[in-house]
């Protein structure tokens, strides 16, 4: 696997190109937008599980979380983590930071 530049082009031309990075390069520019949100959304799909997860755990007072000693309430802001995510990946403004 070579390391590269925006052009695809190989910045370390010692190191193949791998079978993934090959076939990638291939696809046109709509054929990568559409692998680029594919790869997007199963990210967005990974950090809401993991937000459930920790919500799970934290509501049924399995996991306390605290930043800089202070422990964090469940929920603060009446909601969910993983809806919480949600919601500010379709454009929710974050809390007032003195709430």
């Amino acid at each position: 696997m070579g390391i590269r530049n925006a052009s695809t082009k190989p910045i370390c031309h010692s190191l193949p190109m791998s079978r993934k990075e090959s076939n990638f390069a291939s696809f046109n520019d709509d054929q990568k937008l559409i692998i680029a949100e594919m790869l997007l959304d199963s990210r967005q799909s990974a950090i809401h599980d993991v937000c459930a997860h920790l919500e799970w755990l934290h509501s049924s007072e399995r996991l306390t979380l605290d930043l800089d000693g202070v422990r964090l309430p469940t929920s603060p802001f009446f909601g969910t983590m993983h809806m919480d995510y949600t919601c500010r990946l379709n454009g929710d403004a974050w809390p007032d930071e003195e709430v």
